[in-house]
């Protein structure tokens, strides 16, 4: 029965330290180097002639406070992704131009569209 009991609390307590919790794309700025996952609206979609998409949130470049960034030969499909919709993605949020932004390398770091 100890055993048992052990096994569980060991289990609830990996699941505990894994899980994470959405930040907001405002909060982004402030866990750069953070592994975590971001939630907010989409501004706008814009590919580049050289195929790199860069999803703004909450405003226009160079106003937005965040972006995804997905290069062009990645594969990753976010044809669901429009102005309007609530992003959520996961992945090492980093720095660019003192702008929070993570980039996309696999189709399973795009959680959800809304």
């Amino acid at each position: 029965m100890k055993k048992t009991i052990l096994i569980v609390f060991l289990l609830f307590a990996v699941t505990i330290a894994y899980s994470q919790t959405a930040i907001t794309t405002k909060e982004a700025k402030d866990h750069i180097g953070e592994t975590l996952t971001v939630t907010g609206k989409v501004f706008d979609v814009f590919t580049s002639n050289k195929g790199r998409t860069l999803i703004n949130f909450d405003d226009k470049y160079p106003n937005q406070t965040f972006t995804v960034v997905i290069n062009g030969e990645s594969n990753i499909d976010f044809s669901a992704v429009k102005a309007g919709s609530v992003l959520t993605v996961n992945g090492l949020i980093e720095s660019y131009k003192d702008k929070p932004e993570i980039i996309i390398k696999t189709q399973d770091q795009i959680i959800k569209v809304e």
